[in-house]
C-alpha cells in the first residue's frame, strides 16, 4: 500500500475520532467509527465534486496526493475478505436525487475505482419507499449484518443526495480464548465507581510497547490469517482516557504501531515475562461496530525459570483499533468507556 494512502488515513482518524469525541463529550459513552470506509466514501464524493466542495473534501481527508482515487482502488481489493477466518463486509453507494444530473463518466468510475454505483432516486415523491430499498441492500450486501441501516425519517423530499456507507468486521482471534477461562472482574469506569464484568483469559505472547508522551501501554493481538489485528491502548491513570483522546496525534499513533513492528520475533522479548490477557467480547464475537473488550491482559508462556511477571491489565476505560496489520490502515477506532 503507498505509504501516503496509510499516513494520510491514520492522520485523518485520529481527527475524527478526536472530533466524534468531543461531540458526545456531554454523553461520556463509547465512540466507535471506520475512519477508512468514512475516507473511501468521501474520497467517492470528492471525485464529483468541483471547487469550494472539493477543496473542502479534499482537506476534511488531509489527503494532498494527486494519486488518491488510485490508491483506494488498488488497497479495496486486498481489504475485502469474506473467509472463515476474516470477514470484512462494505456497503459504498451514493443514492442522487432526480433533480441532480449524473454524468455518465462519474457512474464509470464509481464501478472502476470504488467497485461502487450511484442511484437516481425520488426522495421528493417516495422518499419512504427509497428509505426501504436503502436498507434492503445493505442488508443484502452485507449478508444480514447490517439491517435498518436508515431509521424512519431520516430521508425524506427535501433529501438530495445521500452517500451511503455501512461497514461489518468480524475476525477470529489467532489464539482463541478457552471458555472455561470467563469469570466476573472489575471494571474501573472511573476512580470512583467499579462494576462487574465477565473476563476471557489466555496465556500467550503478543507485542507490547508503551509511549511516555501519551502515559499510555499498547498491546496488538492478532486475527487469524495474519492480514488484521486489533491494538489497545491503555492509559496508565484510571482516569487517562480523556488526556489521551486529546492528544493523541497522527504521528504518536504512528511511532506507537511502528515499536509493536519493531520486534519480528515477538517471542524472543516477551517469553522472559509472564503477562495475562483479559478480554471481554460481546455474543457477536469481535465486532468494533459495538463495545468489544472490556477488559485485557497478556501473558506469554513462560520459557525459562524466571518468575517476575508484569501484566497488561485492561480494567479501566482505554481505545482500540482494528488494523490492516502490514499497512496500518485504521479500519476501526473506538473509545471504551462503561461496559
Amino acid at each position: 500500500m503507498p505509504k501516503s494512502l496509510s499516513r494520510m488515513i491514520v492522520r485523518f482518524s485520529v481527527d475524527l475520532h478526536r472530533e466524534l469525541v468531543r461531540c458526545r463529550r456531554d454523553k461520556r459513552e463509547n465512540v466507535t467509527s471506520s475512519p477508512f470506509s468514512i475516507a473511501a466514501a468521501l474520497s467517492m464524493t470528492l471525485a464529483g465534486s468541483r471547487g469550494n466542495t472539493g477543496d473542502e473534501l479534499l482537506a476534511a481527508l488531509r489527503g494532498k496526493d494527486g494519486y488518491l482515487h488510485e490508491h483506494f482502488a488498488s488497497f479495496l481489493p486486498k481489504l475485502s475478505s469474506h473467509s472463515h477466518k476474516l470477514q470484512y463486509y462494505f456497503a459504498n453507494r451514493i443514492y442522487s436525487g432526480l433533480t441532480f444530473p449524473v454524468a455518465e463518466e462519474y457512474v464509470t468510475f464509481l464501478k472502476s475505482t470504488y467497485v461502487s454505483t450511484i442511484v437516481s432516486v425520488d426522495f421528493e415523491k417516495h422518499s419512504e419507499t427509497v428509505r426501504g430499498e436503502i436498507n434492503d441492500w445493505v442488508k443484502i450486501v452485507t449478508e444480514s449484518k447490517i439491517v435498518d441501516l436508515l431509521a424512519p425519517g431520516s430521508v425524506g423530499p427535501s433529501t438530495g443526495v445521500l452517500l451511503v456507507n455501512a461497514v461489518y468486521f468480524r475476525g477470529l482471534w489467532e489464539s482463541p480464548f478457552p471458555a472455561c477461562s470467563t469469570s466476573r472482574r472489575d471494571f474501573n469506569v472511573n476512580s470512583r465507581t467499579k462494576v462487574q464484568v465477565d473476563m476471557m483469559s489466555q496465556k500467550q505472547a503478543f507485542a507490547i510497547s508503551r509511549n511516555d508522551d501519551l502515559g499510555v501501554r499498547a498491546i496488538e493481538m492478532p486475527y487469524r490469517g495474519g492480514r488484521s489485528s486489533m491494538v489497545v491502548l491503555l492509559p496508565n491513570e484510571i482516569d487517562g482516557l480523556s488526556h489521551l483522546e486529546h492528544h493523541l496525534s497522527h504521528g504518536k499513533l504512528s511511532n506507537i504501531l511502528a515499536d509493536l513492528k519493531e520486534t519480528p520475533d515477538v517471542e524472543s522479548i516477551v517469553s522472559n515475562m509472564v503477562h495475562k490477557v483479559y478480554l471481554r467480547v460481546d455474543e457477536d464475537g469481535t465486532d468494533p461496530a459495538v463495545s468489544t473488550p472490556a477488559i485485557a491482559m497478556a501473558s506469554s508462556p513462560p520459557k525459562t525459570t524466571m518468575t517476575q511477571k508484569t501484566d497488561f491489565v485492561v480494567d479501566h476505560p482505554f481505545m482500540l483499533l482494528v488494523l490492516k496489520s502490514k499497512s496500518d490502515v485504521v479500519i476501526f477506532i473506538s473509545s471504551v468507556r462503561p461496559p
